[in-house]
């Protein structure tokens, strides 16, 4: 009888598949695994990294969100300590995700976003999580109307964190 075993990481993504034959009723030893490449479709297309920018004024809540991208995506992201810097970034380089905080000096994270939307010279929209330890609904309307995409309420956890980033990678596909 031939079976397979299958490994995946969290997001589902076939790592390794192994065929193997089970056991005779006579009692014969188990042939060796043999690896077999998974059958990919055609139309897949391949996703890269999500290149991912935060903008966080609190320097401690800052690496901390950080390691915990890092530790979700494998990738180290970038980060702005306001929101002049964080505007300047998304100007400059093109990001797939921003992770914005509202309370920042220089410019607000409403205000920010709003001057990204508005900004002809950013190649490519971000896709923009409002960050806020205030989820009052008057800062969730001004977010919105700023043109954030998502609302990510302090605190939250890892599992929401890695939620709001899968659900932009599935979007990016």
């Amino acid at each position: 009888m031939n079976s397979y075993i299958i490994f995946t990481n969290k997001f589902r993504k076939v790592l390794k598949r192994f065929s193997y034959w089970s056991l005779d009723v006579l009692g014969q030893k188990v042939r060796p695994l043999t690896e077999v490449n998974p059958i990919i479709p055609q139309n897949v297309k391949k996703v890269e990294p999500l290149k991912i920018l935060v903008a966080e004024d609190n320097g401690t809540f800052r690496k901390l969100m950080c390691a915990m991208i890092e530790r979700i995506t494998g990738v180290e992201p970038e980060y702005a300590s306001d929101g002049e810097e964080a505007l300047n970034k998304v100007i400059e380089e093109s990001f797939d995700l921003v992770f914005m905080d509202n309370h920042m000096p220089n410019l607000s994270g409403i205000g920010c976003t709003e001057e990204i939307r508005k900004c002809e010279s950013v190649t490519r929209q971000p896709h923009i999580v409002a960050v806020s330890g205030s989820s009052n609904h008057r800062d969730i309307m001004e977010f919105s109307k700023a043109g954030a995409d998502t609302l990510l309420p302090k605190p939250f956890d890892m599992s929401e964190l890695a939620q709001t980033i899968e659900n932009v990678k599935l979007r990016k596909c």
